[in-house]
C-alpha cells in the first residue's frame, strides 16, 4: 500500500515538475525583465539553466521523504548529500573561474543530480522507477508543447506584467488541457474517480 502511495506521489511529482520546468524556462525572458529590469537580461540564461534542476529535486524529495527516512535508511540519504556536496565544491572550483555565474549553476545542477542518482540507484530494487518513467514521459512532451506555445506568445513582444500574465494563463491552459485529454483518452480519469469514491 505504501508503495502505491509513493507511485502516485511520483506521478504527480513528474507532472508538476515538468510543468514548472518548461513553464519557468518559457517565461524567463519576460519574467526577468519585469521583475529585475533590462539590465539583468544575462539572468535569463541562468534561470533557464536552473530549471533543469527542478525534476531531479522533486524526484529525490519523494524518494527521501516517503521511502528512505520512513524506512530508517538515513545512511543512503546522508551519503548522497555528502557526495552531492563534494561534486558541488569540486565543480565550483573548476567552473566558476571559467564561466562565472553559469559555472556555479552547472555545478549546482550536477550536484543535485548526483544526489538523485545515488538515491535512485540504492533503492532501485524496492521502487519501480522504470514504471514511473514509462508512465511519466508523456508529460515531458506536454511540457515541450507548452514551452513552444508560451515562447511564441512572448516572441518579439515588449516585456510587461500583462504579457507575463498572458503567458502564465496560456501555458497553464495548454499543459492542463493536454493532461486532461490524455487522462480521458487513456481512461485514467475514470480510475482516479474510482479511487476517490473508494476513499
Amino acid at each position: 500500500l505504501s508503495r502505491k502511495y509513493i507511485a502516485n506521489s511520483m506521478y504527480f511529482t513528474i507532472w508538476i515538475s515538468m510543468a514548472t520546468t518548461f513553464g519557468l524556462a518559457a517565461i524567463a525572458p519576460v519574467f526577468t525583465v519585469v521583475f529585475y529590469g533590462k539590465q539583468y537580461t544575462a539572468c535569463i540564461a541562468l534561470i533557464t539553466a536552473l530549471t533543469v534542476m527542478i525534476p531531479c529535486k522533486a524526484w529525490a524529495n519523494v524518494v527521501r521523504t516517503q521511502y528512505l527516512l520512513p524506512n530508517s535508511q538515513d545512511m543512503i540519504y546522508v551519503v548522497s548529500v555528502i557526495a552531492g556536496a563534494v561534486v558541488n565544491v569540486v565543480l565550483n572550483a573548476v567552473l566558476i573561474t571559467r564561466y562565472d555565474a553559469m559555472g556555479a549553476v552547472i555545478a549546482t545542477i550536477f550536484a543535485e543530480y548526483t544526489v538523485m542518482l545515488i538515491q535512485t540507484f540504492k533503492t532501485r530494487k524496492e521502487l519501480e522507477f522504470g514504471n514511473y518513467l514509462k508512465k511519466g514521459w508523456i508529460y515531458v512532451v506536454f511540457g515541450i508543447i507548452m514551452y513552444i506555445a508560451v515562447s511564441f506568445i512572448g516572441n518579439g513582444r515588449k516585456a510587461s506584467v500583462m504579457l507575463l500574465l498572458i503567458e502564465l494563463v496560456a501555458g497553464g491552459a495548454v499543459y492542463c488541457g493536454l493532461s486532461i485529454v490524455y487522462l480521458l483518452l487513456t481512461g485514467k480519469a475514470d480510475m482516479l474517480k474510482k479511487r476517490k469514491s473508494k476513499q
